[in-house]
């Protein structure tokens, strides 16, 4: 998702993040699936954030 997160610590930036951790790839399609699903049909117009935390501190 960031330009400088193609190694495996995200370009040194898991450090700012607080689950300090990269993102899995699963972890963004099981957002997606949920939002595509019957489960979510209550949910409108809102934004989810995938980020870690760090927009959170």
């Amino acid at each position: 998702m960031m330009v400088v997160a193609t190694d495996e610590d995200g370009g040194g930036n898991v450090g700012q993040i607080p689950l300090q951790r990269m993102v899995e790839p699963a972890e963004i399609a099981n957002l997606a699936v949920f939002l595509a699903s019957d489960e979510s049909s209550f949910i409108t117009g809102t934004e989810h954030v995938a980020d870690g935390g760090m927009t959170a501190s």
